[in-house]
């Protein structure tokens, strides 16, 4: 669904885990400041073309987290960031992986998002080695 509001896309096909298994799983990260759990600079695109190129079998997650303007703080280290998303892309990369062993998981994100990519993969531990794909656009790393 499309958020008419702030413009954003929001999907959460696999937060609530009442879920049928696919092929594969896009969980997303939205960049700083956008709207709804997938944003709309990149995410929902990825998500429609990834569903279109495997005829719809496809389960899509944007990840909850505080996107907030992390430039902000002039003390700000990008090396010490740490944000909500990656703990929630875990979560849901474990939630998949227990119900849906044969699913594809990709991770994706855009700019802040794709911080939280990296630091999801760093948090996942051997678990990293199952995923089948990672791709970050803009990313500040």
């Amino acid at each position: 669904p499309i958020d008419l509001m702030g413009g954003g896309m929001t999907s959460s096909d696999i937060k609530n885990g009442n879920f049928d298994c696919k092929k594969a799983a896009l969980i997303f990260a939205r960049g700083t400041g956008e709207p709804g759990n997938m944003g709309y600079v990149v995410g929902p695109g990825l998500g429609s073309s990834l569903k279109k190129a495997m005829n719809g079998d496809v389960l899509l997650q944007g990840a909850d987290y505080s996107n907030i303007w992390m430039f902000a703080n002039a003390d700000f280290n990008l090396a010490n960031f740490s944000g909500g998303g990656a703990k929630e892309m875990v979560t849901v990369v474990q939630t998949v992986m227990k119900k849906c062993p044969d699913t594809k998981i990709v991770l994706g994100g855009y700019s802040q998002g794709a911080m939280q990519v990296h630091q999801a993969l760093a948090s996942l531990g051997p678990d990293a080695a199952k995923i089948a794909a990672a791709v970050t656009f803009g990313d500040p790393y």
